[in-house]
């Protein structure tokens, strides 16, 4: 059969469905690395991380502003503290110590030097000329501005003198310092030597040297030792007399140094929330190491938080695996403690009735000047964005003792209605706090209609000092989580860790904001809010260990002791239209009843000396 180039299937057609099928395959691959890298926990911990990164800027800004004022007023003290005379005393101690110290040296012509203050001496003679200048005078705002100008531009002027007269002590000190390093030096070589001789002496020793070259090389060694004992004493004195320099200089400077002492406690932390805003923001290097591939190199705080709980296994009846628990992968803030205080929650999870609140601010008693803002006049301060919702119009900071203060507004709180007008934007918050009004004073106060608090997960868990923190009995990482609330512990998306709505409003929000089902796979649902309780059970099977105690006023689990106490008083007839049997010795165990024991019930209640009038006479009939 003769050769040929004619293929099976037409080429140009082959290649048109490699192409195609291998740009589908791409596609394909790129959309599970997408799908595979955009877990549901990372959206959560990033809007977490939000949100702290919000709450720590709200902090300090209302701090740097409560600051500024403070910090201005060290400054002007520090500036007036320079200006002042130096204490004549002072300035004889420090030459008549560098006095001493030379001729002491030159007595033991120990490298003396001739004495020169003639800097030191120009430097405190333009210093003095200075602040006799301005003795007595400060800068006086509302004075005439060239009068004040010309005040700022002495105290400035005696200030830098100031600095030159600090700064030829200094020059002394470095002597001091440098001549005590030049000992310590010294004394490091003399102490080689000794050794290398010591150990001479040892291989003469093991070599069978003579008394007599034995006795010179120890004489040598005590030489040496000799030495040593003197330069310490040198090393000792050079000390005392630059400490002695150092303390005089240091009382010179001591009001300055205190005022700056207390402007850097502030400045620093200031400096610390600012870093703590930082590790909580995103950055480009930061952004790109999360990409799939580069997430191999990053290294910030999103990421997995598993808590490993070995001896707490879970019965899967053919196996009992240990349980590890993944829900602060989403729950970031569920132990974190308010500042100074280890027991109460950072962010307290309320109740939803209690969310929402209608705040009464009063009002100054007349009206603002004309471009007044709501920091100056009420205390206030609006983010220009929400902690959560970026179209949140929200309350950023309230500055202590303020009208917002007295009121009860708080940092994170969002406002959803000023007066009876819907807010979407601060204008409105301020249109209605400051230029809309009318009438001011205690008669005429302001209404604003807010939501406070958080929902999860973004709350904190509840009487930390029972639960999670490290001082409580119950510590997370001996714990967890699921052991307490069961649900799917190794889950890090919400449909597959087992939520348990606590009622069927809540059911209906989870299904349409989340797509909630219930995962019939998984054995250990988690407990609706309202049966939490009903979990301690698992190891306190004494009602004591749940009551209130000196340690735990509250109790810890009120509702299941509360439930307890009623079995125990009424008996489970009490409530439940059941009855038992006679068996053949004694009764063993609940049968259903079909005919009502309201008599006996009712005997039963009676016989609660707690009852009120009304409850005792519905029993009695």
């Amino acid at each position: 059969m003769p050769a040929t180039e004619k293929t099976w299937r037409n080429q140009k057609v082959m290649h048109v469905i490699f192409g195609a099928s291998s740009l589908v395959m791409l596609i394909a691959t790129l959309l599970l690395m997408a799908e595979d890298h955009g877990r549901e926990w990372k959206d959560w911990q990033l809007d977490n991380r939000k949100k702290e990164a919000w709450m720590i800027q709200a902090q300090h800004d209302s701090m740097a502003y409560q600051f500024d004022e403070k910090m201005r007023g060290y400054d002007a003290e520090m500036i007036q503290a320079q200006a002042q005379p130096i204490d004549p005393t002072s300035i004889e101690k420090f030459k008549k110590l560098v006095t001493e110290e030379q001729q002491r040296l030159a007595a033991e012509d120990a490298g003396g030097t001739t004495i020169d203050f003639s800097d030191l001496n120009s430097a405190i003679k333009n210093f003095a000329d200075s602040a006799d200048l301005i003795a007595g005078e400060g800068v006086q705002v509302g004075e005439d501005d060239a009068e004040t100008a010309a005040l700022v531009a002495e105290e400035n002027g005696a200030v830098e003198a100031r600095g030159w007269v600090l700064s030829e002590m200094a020059g002394f000190i470095a002597d001091a310092k440098q001549r005590e390093k030049v000992l310590v030096g010294s004394r490091k070589f003399v102490a080689a030597d000794r050794t290398a001789t010591v150990s001479e002496l040892g291989l003469m020793e093991a070599g069978g040297a003579t008394t007599e070259q034995k006795a010179a090389v120890q004489g040598r060694i005590q030489g040496y030792s000799d030495q040593i004992s003197d330069l310490t004493g040198q090393i000792a004195a050079a000390k005392n007399y630059r400490m002695d320099l150092l303390g005089v200089r240091n009382e010179i400077d001591s009001q300055r140094a205190a005022l700056a002492k207390k402007k850097s406690t502030l400045t620093t932390e200031l400096s610390r929330l600012e870093d703590q805003v930082y590790l909580n923001t995103s950055n480009p290097l930061e952004w790109v190491t999360r990409w799939p591939v580069l997430d191999a190199l990053y290294d910030g705080n999103v990421q997995i938080d598993q808590i490993w709980l070995p001896e707490l296994t879970i019965n899967f009846n053919f196996s009992t695996p240990a349980r590890f628990d993944r829900c602060k992968s989403c729950h970031q803030s569920i132990s974190q403690s308010a500042p100074g205080s280890p027991t109460d929650p950072a962010y307290p999870a309320l109740p939803a009735e209690e969310r929402e609140r209608v705040i009464t601010l009063l009002t100054p008693d007349s009206a603002p000047e004309e471009g007044a803002e709501l920091r100056e006049t009420y205390g206030l301060m609006l983010a220009d964005e929400g902690v959560i919702n970026y179209a949140d119009v929200t309350v950023h900071y309230v500055l202590p003792e303020s009208l917002a203060a007295k009121a009860g507004l708080e940092s994170g709180d969002v406002i959803r209605l000023a007066g009876d007008e819907p807010v979407h934007e601060n204008a409105t918050v301020v249109k209605y706090l400051l230029t809309q009004r009318t009438e001011w004073g205690e008669e005429a106060p302001a209404s604003l209609s807010i939501i406070r608090g958080l929902s999860h997960p973004f709350t904190t868990h509840p009487r930390l000092d029972l639960f999670l923190s490290d001082s409580s009995p119950h510590a997370e990482k001996d714990f967890g989580c699921t052991i307490c609330h069961d649900g799917q512990g190794s889950g890090t998306e919400f449909l597959w860790t087992s939520h348990t709505p606590n009622n069927a409003e809540q059911q209906i929000e989870w299904t349409r904001e989340h797509g909630w089902f219930d995962n019939h796979h998984w054995i250990f649902p988690m407990k609706p809010t309202r049966f939490a309780e009903s979990n301690c059970l698992k190891c306190h099977h004494d009602k004591g260990s749940l009551e209130p105690s000196e340690k735990f006023p509250e109790p810890p689990a009120p509702k299941l002791v509360e439930g307890w106490t009623l079995v125990e008083q009424y008996g489970c007839f009490g409530c439940h239209e059941t009855n038992g049997f006679d068996g053949p010795d004694q009764r063993i165990g609940p049968d259903v009843r079909l005919t009502p024991n309201y008599a006996e019930v009712a005997q039963q209640i009676l016989r609660d000396e707690g009852l009120s009038v009304d409850q005792r006479d519905l029993a009695e009939r």
